[in-house]
């Protein structure tokens, strides 16, 4: 029984490989995995509190585009700060213009500030050797969310997809006086 398992994730993880990107991979090595949970001691003593589950949605108000296929999730929480920080990477089947056309609309519709930040902070040599091909940011101040999104360029053989880097952020909105 065991070996017919491996058997299956190593053709999964194979023709993951072939035909759309390494992220597809990352998505049946980590439904094989399982959730799982840790702790990390931060050099001032304070306590975070990580869970990473490739099945964990993400927050109702950050809609994630058709066809996503999810390689990782994770989100993490502070003893000592308010907040949930949380993380999804993805590839999906989509153009990087497609992608910043679905984030800007979704976004906005939920009230966040969108804005097409370029290539970040890097500069275009440095964005080609990393592999960037895009940064956007959006955030509402009024209920502490916001999100930064890294586009990656294209991958795959027979079926290309671009890998998204989605962190996100849910912290107390500050007190208005």
């Amino acid at each position: 029984m065991r070996h017919n398992f491996l058997i299956t994730m190593v053709l999964a993880v194979l023709v993951s490989l072939a035909a759309a990107a390494p992220y597809a991979a990352s998505h049946w090595i980590s439904l094989a995995q399982g959730p799982w949970a840790g702790q990390a001691v931060q050099h001032d003593g304070s306590v975070s509190s990580m869970h990473f589950d490739v099945r964990m949605p993400p927050p109702d108000w950050l809609a994630l585009p058709p066809g996503a296929l999810i390689a990782a999730a994770s989100t993490t929480r502070f003893n000592n700060r308010p907040g949930i920080f949380g993380r999804v990477e993805f590839a999906v089947p989509m153009s990087l213009d497609a992608l910043k056309l679905f984030f800007n609309q979704t976004l906005s519709r939920q009230g966040l500030a969108v804005h097409d930040e370029g290539l970040g902070v890097l500069d275009a040599r440095a964005a080609a050797v990393l592999g960037v091909s895009g940064v956007m940011t959006a955030a509402d101040q009024k209920t502490g969310r916001s999100v930064q999104i890294q586009f990656r360029e294209e991958e795959g053989w027979f079926r290309k997809s671009r890998q998204v880097q989605l962190g996100w952020r849910l912290e107390p909105a500050p007190v208005q006086k």
